[in-house]
């Protein structure tokens, strides 16, 4: 038996770039690893320019999309606290 991948569907009410920095962010701090070799979509993401691109890097948009599903599931460990140590209220959902 072939076990198929969980689909999730995915909805843009963004634009790429805003998308794309909590994904980005988590490559420049290390905590995102490829493992296995994916030429074209490694293509993408060098040559991608979210200000200049007229194409819409197919492969790129389903990385940044799969991770941003990946985030969303991660606990959140901050607490942000004001001078005097008081907790701060709320800040609401994130703006993505």
């Amino acid at each position: 038996d072939v076990m198929e991948p969980p689909l999730v569907p995915a909805f843009s009410t963004v634009g790429k770039k805003l998308r794309a920095e909590p994904v980005a962010m988590r490559y420049s701090q290390g905590r995102v690893h490829h493992i296995g070799t994916f030429e074209k979509l490694e293509a993408q993401m060098l040559s991608f320019d979210p200000i200049t691109s007229k194409v819409s890097p197919d492969r790129l948009d389903a990385l940044v999309h799969a991770c941003r599903h990946l985030i969303d599931g991660e606990k959140r460990r901050s607490k942000i606290l004001s001078p005097a140590n008081y907790p701060m209220p709320s800040l609401g959902a994130p703006l993505y």
